[in-house]
């Protein structure tokens, strides 16, 4: 049943009321058809990824699939970015949003990167689901999106990669229970660092874990900054959030 749920949400169409369909209407790229918009019609464009991007589902005339499309506005990817995407392109993980190619696409002059990865249905960031909906979270749940993550790091970390986005907004709730990074490598083809070494970088993805832990526990997306780390370490002990947890 949940496999036919999943079928349908992949085979739906966009809202006719959304003013970007009409846009999109026989647009192809590359392979991908049928593009569908999967981010809010008013929503604010942030630059953690570097660039603008909107995100997109859409069809592969490939395979019959449907993969979620990432365009990043604007320049032309660093030297050395294909190579790049495809050692991401072998790294898969059950706690990793799959980057399955990156294709640079020329739009009427204008060059644009897509990021093909995996498509999720029904899936939506911690940040919507904890923060915004309010979903209730306990304990337990926190320690399994806490050792899913940690499994996700690892596995990037050990292909000698660091993933570079690790926040609310940027990690998936798929399913019940099931947690995945979705945009791990993107900020190595929009924001190349070269004068961080690949394990300056590693050690900043543990830090980075923390703070989004910190603002799971706390339901604040602000939780883990300086001026308010100290109360939010104290509320987290005395709300035994987590009992057992220490963040560095």
């Amino acid at each position: 049943a949940e496999l036919a749920v999943q079928r349908t949400v992949c085979l739906s169409p966009a809202d006719p009321s959304d003013p970007r369909v009409a846009a999109l209407a026989g647009v192809h790229v590359g392979p991908y058809h049928s593009f569908v918009p999967l981010d809010e019609p008013n929503h604010k464009r942030s630059r953690t990824l570097g660039v603008q991007s909107s995100l997109f589902r859409a069809t592969s005339s490939n395979d019959g699939e449907s993969y979620a499309l990432r365009r990043l506005e604007g320049g032309t990817l660093p030297h050395g970015a294909r190579g790049r995407s495809r050692v991401w392109s072998t790294l898969s993980h059950p706690n990793l949003v799959k980057m399955h190619e990156l294709l640079p696409w020329d739009e009427g002059g204008q060059a644009v990167t897509y990021i093909v990865q995996a498509f999720h249905p029904n899936s939506v960031t911690l940040e919507h689901a904890y923060l915004q909906q309010r979903m209730p979270l306990n304990e337990e749940t926190l320690w399994s999106h806490a050792l899913q993550m940690v499994a996700a790091l690892h596995a990037i970390h050990l292909a000698g990669l660091a993933a570079r986005v690790v926040d609310l907004n940027h990690v998936l709730l798929t399913g019940k229970e099931t947690t995945r990074l979705s945009c791990a490598g993107i900020l190595d083809f929009t924001r190349p660092d070269s004068t961080r070494s690949v394990v300056a970088l590693q050690v900043e993805d543990l830090a980075a874990l923390g703070r989004l832990l910190i603002n799971l526990a706390c339901t604040s997306p602000s939780a883990a900054s300086p001026n308010a780390l100290q109360n939010s370490m104290s509320y987290i002990q005395v709300s035994r959030r987590c009992s057992t947890l220490r963040i560095p």
